[in-house]
């Protein structure tokens, strides 16, 4: 008889398959957890997702598009405002560009995925939020048989900025990113940082879009998210770039905060670099 386990801890990035030893202890483990339950204002919410396959068989997973198309997350806030989201890929709008959601968790081994939560949450002020994460289906056995909905909920607290833990996440993250070997080992280090929406982050920023051929988007996202003074000044050097779709990407970036920013000076710096670009002065 298959068997199955939901499992707590207490207190879209690329996803990873891993061994966890011999097979044949009859059992799915699936398994929810906040990488850190405890956090300090503006740091990225990550949640990690689980599958530990020990039937003698596969486990199938359809985690939806981008491997995170079919979880659902509820969040009530310190104020008890509740919201409910659907986990859709960021930035896709149903045409069908990200695809990829199928895995399968051969015996013995196990799937993990962090997951960004401020991809479709805010945690914008200190104190204690409730989390609820589901995954409704997705997952199926042998034989046509399927797991239950999987449903989840915990608790972060998000303390006052500290900007001495911010820094030390964030040359954390970005020395991941450097020291990457290719785009899947660099892409979760940099979207975790890509969310720290402070403007410590943006020297950080910086280091990861000068490491060329891996993920420059990703950094470009995050400096036009915290959008100031310093985070313009890194973006503009990018508008030179000969890199694949890196100039155009800044560009796109620094047009969106003219329209964004209420400063008139960062304004106009921004329409000068955009025009001296297009002239390729």
């Amino acid at each position: 008889m298959l068997g199955w386990a939901l499992a707590l801890a207490a207190p879209c990035a690329w996803p990873t398959l891993a061994p966890t030893g011999p097979a044949g202890g009859g059992q799915v483990e699936v398994r929810f957890r906040l990488d850190r339950p405890v956090i300090t204002l503006h740091e990225p919410v990550v949640l990690e997702f689980s599958v530990r396959n020990d039937l003698a068989q596969p486990v199938t997973l359809d985690l939806g598009p981008g491997f995170v198309g079919r979880f659902r997350l509820g969040l009530v806030g310190p104020d008890g405002q509740t919201v409910q989201v659907g986990t859709s890929p960021p930035g896709d709008a149903g045409g069908g560009l990200y695809t990829l959601g199928r895995v399968t968790v051969q015996p013995g081994q196990e799937y993990r995925q962090r997951i960004v939560l401020n991809q479709w949450l805010e945690f914008r002020s200190v104190g204690m939020y409730s989390l609820a994460a589901e995954l409704p289906r997705g997952i199926d056995l042998a034989g046509g048989v399927s797991l239950p909905p999987q449903k989840v909920r915990l608790r972060l607290e998000v303390r006052l900025r500290d900007a001495a833990a911010l820094r030390r996440l964030c040359d954390e993250l970005a020395a991941r990113v450097e020291s990457a070997q290719g785009v899947a080992d660099a892409s979760e280090p940099a979207l975790e940082l890509s969310y720290v929406d402070d403007p410590v982050a943006v020297p950080y920023l910086a280091r990861v879009l000068a490491a060329p051929g891996l993920v420059e988007g990703v950094a470009i996202d995050g400096l036009e998210r915290v959008g100031n003074q310093a985070a313009v000044e890194a973006l503009i050097p990018a508008l030179e770039s000969k890199r694949d779709g890196v100039g155009i990407l800044a560009r796109e970036a620094l047009g969106r905060l003219t329209r964004r920013t209420s400063d008139p000076a960062l304004r106009k710096r921004i329409q000068e670099a955009l025009a001296r670009a297009g002239r390729g002065d």
